[in-house]
């Protein structure tokens, strides 16, 4: 692989580790801010914030634990020998 090539890999690399790390912050917070007015509304507090957050968490990590399986199941597929 030429170095160019392998740069564009790399700043590849950083670019999706930065999307996934945004996505793990600002999906939960904005869930949870969803949550909080709902609280307000209905009088809840703070159960449709946490409700609402943790809903936010466990469906970022569910959706990247299948984007890493769909890319190790790619990236197998690529190895000699593997079945196709």
């Amino acid at each position: 692989m030429s170095d160019l090539a392998t740069r564009r890999k790399i700043n590849k690399g950083f670019g999706e580790g930065m999307t996934r790390a945004v996505e793990i912050v600002v999906a939960p917070l904005l869930m949870g801010l969803v949550g909080w007015l709902l609280d307000g509304w209905w009088g809840t507090a703070p159960f449709a914030m946490l409700g609402l957050g943790l809903y936010g968490v466990v469906g970022v990590f569910v959706r990247l634990w299948f984007a890493y399986d769909r890319e190790m199941k790619a990236e197998e597929a690529k190895l000699p020998g593997a079945a196709r």
